[in-house]
C-alpha cells in the first residue's frame, strides 16, 4: 500500500517552513490567505502530486538535486519561469540543480512530478538525456517539435490522477508499470528535441543578485539606487530586469517583501515586539493606511495576526 500525503498550508510562512529542507524560498505576491493544497505519493523512483496554489507567488531557489521535475497546468493559469512564460505547447521542466525564479498566478491548479535522474536516464539514454537538460529553456518556451505533446501531457495527468485515487490498491507490478509508462511518455515528448534558443540571461542575473541582496539584508530602508549599484547596473536597467523576470517593479517587490517580513514577525509566537515598534522598525509612516493594506493582503488586521499567534 502506498501512503498518500495531504498537505494544506493556509499561510505563506507555514508553507515556507514545510519546504525548509529544499534550497528554495517563496514570497506571496497577492493578498489574503495563501491556500496551498497538495496530494502527494512517493513511488520507488518518482514522486507524483496534484497541487493548488490559491494566491500569486514567487519561488526562487535551486531545483532538487538528483531529480528531474515537471509541472503540467490543469487550468490555463500561466507560469513564468526565468522571465519566460511557459506556453500551451511547452512543458515546465526543472533539471537538477537549476536556479529557478518562477512566478505562479493565483488559482493555479496542476500536477507536479519528479523522477530520479538515473531512472529517467535509463529510459532516455545518456545522449538524449543531456540534450533534454541542455534545451530545458526551449522546452518551457514551447519550441518542442513533437506535435502530439498536448495529448501526451493529458495522458500523464490522467495516470497521476488515477494513481492518487487508487493509491491504496497499487500492487508492486502496477507501480513499476506506472513509472515505466510515465518515463516512456516523457521520452516520446523529447524524441525530437526542441530547437535551441539563445539564452539571454543578463536580466535574470541582475534579478538573482538583487534577490540575494534583499533576502540577506536586515536593512528595511534599502533604496532602489543602492540595489542597482550592487547589481552593477542603472536604476532603469534594474527596473527593466524586474519587470521582465518578476512582472513587478523593484519598488513593488520591496513593498511586498516588507509586508511578508512584518507578517512573519507578527506570526511568531515567541516575538513580543509591539505592533507600534514593528511599524517604526519597518519605516511605516501612515499606520492607518498600512493596516488597510495589510488586511487586503492577509485578510486580517495586524493586531488580529498578533492575537491569533499569541502563546
Amino acid at each position: 500500500m502506498i501512503e498518500k500525503k495531504i498537505i494544506i498550508e493556509k499561510d505563506i510562512d507555514s508553507f515556507k517552513r514545510s519546504m525548509s529542507h529544499l534550497n528554495q524560498t517563496a514570497i506571496q505576491l497577492t493578498g489574503k490567505t495563501f491556500n496551498y493544497y497538495s496530494e502527494v505519493i512517493d513511488l520507488p523512483n518518482m514522486q507524483l502530486s496534484r497541487i493548488t496554489i490559491g494566491k500569486a507567488s514567487m519561488f526562487h531557489g535551486v531545483s532538487t538535486k538528483g531529480r528531474v521535475s515537471f509541472i503540467i497546468q490543469k487550468n490555463s493559469t500561466p507560469i513564468k519561469v526565468n522571465g519566460q512564460t511557459v506556453t500551451v505547447g511547452g512543458l515546465y521542466i526543472m533539471p537538477p540543480n537549476e536556479e529557478i525564479i518562477a512566478l505562479y498566478q493565483h488559482d493555479l491548479e496542476g500536477f507536479f512530478f519528479s523522477i530520479e535522474e538515473d531512472y529517467f536516464k535509463s529510459y532516455c539514454g545518456e545522449p538524449l538525456y543531456q540534450k533534454i537538460l541542455a534545451t530545458s529553456e526551449s522546452t518551457r518556451k514551447g519550441l518542442l517539435q513533437n506535435q502530439n505533446i498536448e495529448n501526451i501531457k493529458i495522458e500523464i495527468t490522467k495516470i497521476i490522477e488515477l494513481t492518487l485515487l487508487s493509491h491504496n490498491n497499487l500492487s508492486p507490478t502496477l507501480i513499476l508499470d506506472i513509472q515505466q509508462r510515465i518515463a516512456l511518455l516523457l521520452k516520446d515528448i523529447f524524441q525530437t528535441p526542441p530547437k535551441t534558443i539563445k539564452n539571454i540571461n543578463t536580466r535574470k542575473k541582475i534579478v538573482d543578485r538583487a534577490l540575494m541582496l534583499i533576502a540577506g539584508s536586515t536593512d528595511v530602508h534599502m533604496s532602489i539606487p543602492f540595489i542597482a549599484s550592487h547589481c552593477y547596473c542603472s536604476v532603469r536597467t534594474l527596473e527593466y530586469a524586474f519587470m521582465s523576470i518578476l512582472s513587478v517593479s523593484p519598488k513593488q517587490y520591496l513593498s511586498i517583501s516588507r509586508m511578508n517580513m512584518i507578517h512573519k514577525e507578527l506570526s511568531d509566537s515567541n516575538n513580543n515586539i509591539l505592533i507600534s515598534n514593528l511599524i517604526e522598525k519597518y519605516g511605516i509612516i501612515n499606520q492607518g493606511r498600512f493596516s488597510k493594506q495589510y488586511k487586503l493582503f492577509f485578510g486580517e488586521y495586524p493586531k488580529e495576526t498578533k492575537m491569533r499567534n499569541k502563546p
